[in-house]
């Protein structure tokens, strides 16, 4: 074996270390409510990353929550539960009752050694537990939205119980009135899929038959689908996602989406009230809404009301909110210091950076002489203060508030992220590198996680399969980009994913290597930069 680098662990040290030290789960309790037998995809949250916490808080003029301890009901694969825990100094405890979701959870986290507590029980009996802190952070993604009423109530009661006053909860579910065309749909989905239950049909074959069969039945213009017509669209759309997103999303046994006063009365149970959006875009309602529907908003005194009728107005289909234990208003000028702390970089080049955003209602434009200022103030993809921006763009006669919705709507696009201390930095850095080191060497055999961990944001960073090949070619010693492209074609053109997916054969076709050669490239230019600038290296 060659000699490795410190931020080179090779693919069969990591699986012999990781079976080695995982515990083994056994006594899971089964859950007929909820599908276990096809693992849930890796996916990434950045709204649980309590970086974007304080500033949703500050949007909202209120006290952000101080995070040392956190739990995640539910965390799938803990892709997130791993990435948050690994990045930031907050201690995280995690449950998933899935037997798979938890042995990947705790492989990242034997890995990364961030000390994350992983845990593999049904929520009656983790939620009993009495060896558990209080928590300054509880975060449900989904979860709420698919399971039953008594798993609701368990939740709610350990809510209740465990966490600290002035805590934070982070909720999300299918919303209506959004999802009300799809109630039917999805009826029709499970109850086909459940008809096949009984037979030798995989699982996820019995999902694309039940699409099938929902097609052929709209296929016949029944009146439904004329008074919906919507419903045509949402089908392709579902037939397109991956089965296994499929399967947690849509087949449950329970799927139950919930108008906002709903979700609210049994957070209000568990002694919360609604704080804010985790979607930073809802905190700016005038750059979607129309006049008449602001003027209409603002004539609403109830909060719980009034988001009622903003989820009618926009059609709500998913809801991702805050909820706090005890809400602390600042005065204006608390809330602009602690704005004017935080710390944000760049993370696209400054000429790919485009001024509008996508929202509910279609594209909205950012003024060009409030947009560039900011934009160049940052070009150069350090970490600034909020304060240091606006001192930068002194003279340009763009008003605090101004730079601080523009901020927010960069960091909604992805374009901006919020960025951990110098001493979280430095503190969490190793082990980051360590965590990556092993997705990398992973990324070799499989393209199922897309993401790597970055220390200065404390989270996860979009980067595709083949280019995670680029990287370990990098940390191989290759210096030129056509080296990388030949490496990721070699290493990766059975399984990769990106630019690779779906080409196969031992050879190059010589139409495709103009193709990846200039993606390499821009690769090398664009992207590249930032990585180094986000500490993945």
């Amino acid at each position: 074996m060659g000699k490795m680098n410190k931020f080179d662990l090779q693919t069969d040290v990591n699986q012999t270390a990781i079976s080695m030290a995982s515990p083994a789960l056994t006594d899971i309790p089964a859950n007929d409510t909820y599908v276990t037998d096809v693992t849930y995809t890796m996916n990434y949250k950045p709204e649980i990353n309590p970086l974007l916490i304080e500033l949703a808080f500050l949007c909202a003029g209120l006290k952000p929550p101080q995070i040392n301890t956190a739990c995640e009901l539910g965390f799938g694969q803990g892709l997130s539960l791993n990435f948050h825990a690994t990045g930031s100094t907050v201690s995280w405890f995690g449950n998933d009752f899935n037997k798979k979701h938890a042995l990947f959870a705790r492989e990242l986290n034997t890995v990364s050694q961030s000390g994350c507590h992983i845990s593999a029980q049904s929520f009656r009996e983790f939620c009993a537990r009495d060896d558990l802190p209080v928590f300054d952070f509880i975060c449900l993604h989904g979860i709420w939205s698919w399971i039953d009423d008594p798993n609701r109530t368990i939740i709610t009661d350990f809510i209740k119980r465990k966490l600290r006053d002035g805590g934070v909860v982070y909720m999300s579910y299918n919303a209506l009135p959004g999802m009300t065309e799809l109630l039917p749909m999805r009826k029709i989905l499970t109850e086909h899929a459940n008809l096949a239950s009984q037979s030798n049909i995989d699982f996820v074959d019995r999902i694309t038959n039940a699409i099938d069969f929902a097609e052929s039945l709209l296929k016949t213009n029944p009146r439904f689908s004329t008074v919906y017509p919507n419903v045509v669209q949402r089908l392709d759309q579902i037939r397109d996602q991956p089965k296994n997103y499929l399967a947690h999303e849509y087949f449950n046994s329970e799927w139950k989406p919930f108008h906002f006063s709903d979700a609210s009365a049994e957070m209000v149970e568990a002694g919360l009230q609604f704080a804010c959006s985790a979607n930073l875009l809802d905190h700016f309602n005038a750059v979607y809404l129309n006049p008449e529907q602001l003027e209409f908003l603002s004539s609403i005194q109830d909060i719980t009301m009034r988001e009622n009728m903003r989820d009618f107005m926009i059609n709500q289909q998913f809801r991702a909110d805050y909820w706090v234990k005890g809400a602390k208003k600042l005065t204006t000028e608390q809330r602009n210091k602690r704005i004017r702390a935080l710390r944000v970089m760049l993370v696209k080049k400054s000429q790919s950076v485009r001024n509008d955003i996508l929202t509910y209602m279609g594209p909205a434009t950012f003024h060009t002489n409030l947009f560039e200022p900011i934009i160049a103030a940052l070009s150069d993809h350090e970490p600034y203060s909020i304060a240091s921006i606006e001192q930068a763009i002194k003279g340009s006669a763009i008003e605090f508030e101004q730079l601080v919705e523009i901020i927010a709507l960069l960091v909604t696009k992805e374009d901006l992220v919020l960025v951990n201390s110098e001493a979280v930095i430095e503190q969490v850095s190793e082990r980051c590198h360590r965590l990556n080191s092993y997705l990398l060497a992973r990324s070799k055999m499989r393209d199922d996680v897309n993401y790597l961990l970055s220390p200065v944001s404390g989270g996860g960073v979009l980067v595709p399969n083949d280019e995670q090949l680029f990287l370990v070619a990098l940390r191989r010693g290759l210096k030129k980009p056509s080296e990388w492209a030949n490496y990721a074609w070699d290493v990766g053109y059975s399984n990769a994913g990106g630019i690779l997916s779906g080409i196969s054969g031992s050879t190059m076709p010589k139409s495709f290597e103009v193709e990846l050669m200039k993606h390499v490239y821009e690769w090398a230019e664009n992207k590249l930069p930032i990585l180094y600038a986000l500490g993945i290296r």
